[in-house]
């Protein structure tokens, strides 16, 4: 009889040790899917940030440009 009880207390020990195991594993499972995630935005933010500067420069340049010209303008015909 005790055996049957020590046999029993093993199995309910066993089944629970698999649910949480197969809680981890769904923990694991969600944590490198939040991940994944996070990296995909984080690539698509540093995309659209480097869009962004490459215009702002271009924008400068175009400013500086224009500066430059005008500066040549007034300075021999004025």
């Amino acid at each position: 009889m005790a055996t049957l009880t020590k046999k029993r207390c093993s199995v309910e020990k066993l089944e629970d040790m698999k649910a949480k195991l197969r809680h981890l594993d769904g923990d694991s499972k969600a944590y490198y899917e939040t991940s994944v995630r996070y990296i995909e935005e984080a690539k698509a933010k540093i995309y659209s940030l480097r869009n962004e500067i490459q215009d702002l420069r271009h924008e400068y340049n175009e400013h500086l440009e224009a500066r430059a010209l005008d500066f040549c303008f007034h300075r021999f015909f004025k």
